[in-house]
């Protein structure tokens, strides 16, 4: 008969279609024994259900007009307009467009970073709302890291954390902030994690970053070879720690 603790991470495959027929069978005469099971296979069946009768169109997320506008230019400091009054006008011109300029793009880089951080905590969100957060459902590295192969062109590493506290669920391929990448889902008590993985040419922004995004943390960092980023609901301090003992495996 099939525990608990192997029926949990079941769930979405089975509700999915995804699981062979003796282990569909195993799940379901464990589920009519726990009452806990039960209760998640209601809740995730009338979750699915509202999900198909959404409408398709939504308005803008709150606060959006506001990230918007403050990524566009700003305008000169008085300062600078006094100083650029003047300049003769060759110079002065010259002068406006090297601030223009530079103001456009320190607005473009910060409103990419913010649309970055958005895009992550989307895919997250809509993995935690899939009837499958995973494509390939094991807490083995040594099968989700190959099923990734032909599917992307990189070998993405996938450290088992289980010791730290951290489940690997499996992983899924996505589609993130224009990078086709590898997600990993990793589980730590009530909290989900998802890792997203793409080399160091991917395009990704660089550098270690830390932005909170509707509730989640967004974490950036790289590992030398590929850049990674970490969506969670964790608190700081332990999404911290989650990165830095999947930096540690990565590298090791």
């Amino acid at each position: 008969m099939m525990s608990h603790d192997q029926a949990h991470p079941l769930i979405d495959a089975f509700l999915d279609g995804e699981l062979g027929a003796v282990e569909s069978a195993d799940f379901e005469g464990h589920a009519r024994q726990c009452r806990q099971c039960q209760d998640l296979l209601a809740a995730r069946r009338a979750l699915l259900e509202r999900l198909r009768r959404a409408p398709l169109r939504y308005p803008l997320p709150a606060g959006s007009e506001r990230r918007l506008l403050a990524s566009l230019p700003a305008a000169p400091a008085p300062r600078a307009r006094r100083m650029l009054s003047s300049l003769p006008l060759p110079a002065a011109l010259a002068a406006s467009l090297v601030l223009a300029v530079g103001a456009y793009w320190a607005g473009h880089r910060h409103g990419d970073s913010r649309l970055a951080a958005e895009a992550f905590a989307s895919a997250h969100v809509r993995s935690m709302l899939a009837e499958a957060r995973v494509e390939v459902l094991s807490s083995d590295h040594h099968t989700v890291r190959p099923w990734f192969t032909g599917r992307l062109s990189f070998a993405p590493p996938v450290p088992e954390l289980a010791a730290d506290g951290y489940s690997l669920v499996g992983g899924r391929v996505d589609y993130v902030d224009h990078v086709r990448c590898a997600a990993l889902v990793y589980r730590a008590g009530a909290h989900w994690i998802t890792v997203f993985v793409a080399p160091n040419d991917s395009g990704w922004r660089s550098g270690d970053e830390r932005t909170r995004e509707d509730g989640y943390q967004v974490i950036r960092a790289s590992t030398g070879t590929f850049r990674m980023v970490t969506v969670t609901d964790m608190a700081d301090a332990e999404t911290r720690r989650f990165v830095d003992r999947w930096l540690a495996a990565a590298a090791g």
